[in-house]
């Protein structure tokens, strides 16, 4: 098990000066999925039909529209909650097959096996739902996981390098804020972005999040001190303290 954390924030803007550089090299198009090490074939029946279904309905020939691509990373990974490494491998098999299904590929970020952990997706010679070779339109993928009470959370960071295009990531979802984080509620998952980061949470931590952070500004409504305000911003950090990771 691992956590996103410093070393990774590194990994990801070193990725993304490399994307401009055009220093992202491809692996196999198709169903070959390639990590640090070893490569395997993940069979296409490992993927549900419903959300077969769902992911190539966004897809046209292996490109997505730009305000689709959330949700398609979201179905692919579908952030969720396990209590054993099984299942926990059973939700990463998935997710390799349902990128397979798009047509894409893992490849590794970083020379010489940094074993970073972080995925570029690509498609052949192109980069997975853009479909193009341009610098910086590409996906990084980490999958993390985090303690959450009596089980653990299965989520993911994702980092687009292109800046330029971010806002239409996220046009189609409904939003809230909490502080300098903009948190979105997509079908298959909560995101968090800052930047052109996101983290994608299981879909129910959206609402979790939106109480937490009605809760915290019902507090400084009744309670005037400034003692009273800091506490009530803490009880909400705590609560949403995986967002530190951004």
């Amino acid at each position: 098990m691992f956590k996103v954390g410093k070393v990774f924030r590194v990994a990801v803007f070193a990725a993304a000066v490399a994307s401009v550089a055009g220093c992202v090299t491809t692996g196999q198009s198709g169903g070959a999925m390639t990590q640090a090490g070893s490569s395997h074939v993940i069979q296409g029946n490992a993927v549900d039909p419903q959300d077969l279904n769902e992911l190539l309905g966004k897809s046209r020939d292996g490109w997505v529209a730009v305000e689709d691509r959330l949700d398609v990373l979201a179905l692919a990974i579908q952030p969720s909650y396990f209590k054993s490494q099984a299942q926990y491998d059973e939700y990463v098999q998935a997710y390799r097959a349902r990128i397979a299904q798009l047509g894409c590929s893992l490849k590794p970020f970083g020379k010489q096996a940094l074993n970073s952990g972080v995925d570029v997706l690509v498609a052949g010679d192109d980069y997975c739902l853009s479909r193009t070779r341009i610098p910086g339109d590409n996906y990084m993928v980490k999958l993390a996981t985090r303690p959450d009470g009596s089980r653990s959370l299965f989520y993911a960071t994702v980092v687009h390098p292109n800046s330029g295009d971010i806002a239409m990531h996220t046009s189609k979802l409904k939003s809230i804020t909490w502080k300098k984080i903009k948190l979105f509620k997509a079908k298959h998952a909560t995101i968090a972005q800052r930047g052109s980061t996101f983290i994608l949470l299981p879909a129910d931590k959206f609402e979790s999040f939106r109480k937490e952070i009605a809760r915290s500004k019902q507090s400084k409504k009744a309670e005037a001190t400034e003692q009273a305000t800091k506490k009530g911003e803490k009880f909400v950090s705590d609560r949403l303290s995986i967002l530190d990771e951004l």
